[in-house]
C-alpha cells in the first residue's frame, strides 16, 4: 500500500475512533431519557392534541372537575404516586419524567429543583421504608417545555400554564419485584406553585390514587369526587430474574455486601457457610449475562472473603449471586473507573 493511501486509511480509522470516544463520553445518565427504554408510563396529560395555544397540545380540566394542579412546592408540599415492578423482573431505573408548571412562566422553564424519595409503601406509613433518595437533594438533570398547556374548557387557548417536563436522575438503581411509591417536590424561580397537573384522560373520572402531603399529612388527591393520579414515565432496563436468580431466604448461608463499594478494580465479597456445601458464586453484568465464576466447589462451614479483580471490565453496575441447593441470593455492586 502506498504512503498516500496508508495515510488516508489511518486518518479514516482515527476519525471513526474519535467519533466513538466523543459519543461514549457524552453519555450522562439521567440527563436525557429520550433514547432509553420505557419501563412504565402513565403519561396521559394531553386531552386535546393540537388544540391548545399556538397549535400546541392542551390538557383540559374535565367537568365537573376544577383541579388544574396540586401544589408541590418544596418545603411545604409533596406529591406521591405508585408503580409496580412485575414478578420475574428486576428494574434498573435510570431516570423518571415528572411534570410541573408555574403560572405565566412562558415556554422557558422556571423549574430548577426536584427532590425525590422512593418508598416500598405509602410514604411515612407504618412499615414503609425509603429505598432510594431523600427529600432534600436536587435530582433534576433537565427541564424542558412539554408542548402542553393546562387550562379549562372555557379558556382552551390560554398560554398561562405551560407544563414543563423534568428528568429526575435515579442513578441506575435496582428495584426488585413489588410496588413502590414515588415521593417528590418541585421548586422554581417564579412565585407561583409549582403545580403538578393530574393525570388527565378525557372521558375518565378516576385516573389514579396519588396523594398530596400537607402539613406532614398525606391525603388522597380528589377532584369533584374523582381520584386522580399523576403523570410520569420511568426509564431504564428490565433485567429478567431468571438471568440472575430468585432471591430466597435461607438460614444456612449468608451473602453480605461487597466492600469497598463502589470499587476500582478490586472488591471483596463476604459469604457465610454454616454447613459443608457445594457453593457457586457468580458475577453478572447489568443485562443478566454471566461474566465470571468466582467459586464453583465444595466448601466447609466457615466465613470466606472472596476477592474479585474487575480490571478487565468497564464501569457500571454488576450483580453477584450465591447459590447452594435451593438457596439463591443476589446483591449488586458498582465499579467506577
Amino acid at each position: 500500500m502506498s504512503n498516500k493511501y496508508l495515510l488516508v486509511f489511518r486518518f479514516f480509522i482515527f476519525a471513526v475512533f474519535l467519533v466513538f470516544v466523543l459519543s461514549f463520553n457524552s453519555y450522562n445518565p439521567g440527563s436525557n431519557s429520550d433514547n432509553l427504554g420505557i419501563l412504565y408510563s402513565q403519561n396521559e396529560l394531553v386531552t386535546h392534541p393540537g388544540g391548545g395555544y399556538g397549535g400546541a397540545d392542551a390538557s383540559i380540566v374535565q367537568p365537573p372537575g376544577t383541579l388544574r394542579g396540586s401544589n408541590v412546592v418544596h418545603g411545604s408540599f409533596r406529591i406521591c404516586d405508585d408503580f409496580t415492578v412485575p414478578v420475574g423482573y428486576n428494574w434498573l431505573i435510570d431516570s423518571i419524567w415528572i411534570y410541573a408548571y408555574q403560572n405565566g412562566s412562558g415556554t422557558s422553564s422556571t423549574i430548577n429543583f426536584v427532590s425525590m424519595k422512593i418508598w416500598n409503601g405509602v410514604p411515612n406509613q407504618t412499615g414503609s421504608v425509603g429505598v432510594f433518595g431523600d427529600t432534600a437533594t436536587n435530582r433534576m438533570t433537565r427541564t424542558v417545555f412539554s408542548n402542553i398547556y393546562r387550562s379549562k374548557q372555557d379558556s382552551l387557548l390560554s398560554n398561562f400554564r405551560p407544563i414543563m417536563k423534568q428528568t429526575v436522575n435515579i442513578n441506575h438503581t435496582l428495584f426488585n419485584p413489588g410496588t413502590y411509591w414515588l415521593d417528590w417536590s418541585v421548586n422554581g424561580t417564579s412565585t407561583s406553585g409549582p403545580w403538578s397537573p393530574p393525570r388527565s384522560i378525557w372521558g375518565t373520572g378516576n385516573t389514579g390514587n396519588s396523594k398530596q402531603r400537607v402539613s406532614y399529612v398525606w391525603t388522597d388527591i380528589i377532584d369533584s369526587g374523582f381520584a386522580k393520579g399523576q403523570a410520569f414515565v420511568i426509564y431504564g432496563t428490565a433485567v429478567p430474574v431468571t438471568g440472575i436468580g430468585n432471591n430466597t431466604t435461607g438460614v444456612d448461608f449468608e451473602l453480605k455486601q461487597n466492600f469497598p463499594n463502589p470499587f476500582n478494580p478490586f472488591t471483596v465479597i463476604p459469604i457465610s457457610i454454616n454447613k459443608p456445601s457445594d457453593v457457586k458464586l457468580i458475577i453478572y453484568d447489568n443485562l443478566g449475562k454471566e461474566i465470571a465464576v468466582l467459586i464453583d466447589k465444595h466448601l466447609e462451614a466457615g466465613e470466606y472473603n472472596i476477592k474479585w479483580d474487575a480490571s478487565g471490565f468497564n464501569s457500571g453496575i454488576y450483580f453477584y449471586r450465591l447459590q447452594s441447593g435451593n438457596f439463591i441470593e443476589t446483591k449488586k455492586m458498582l465499579l467506577i473507573k
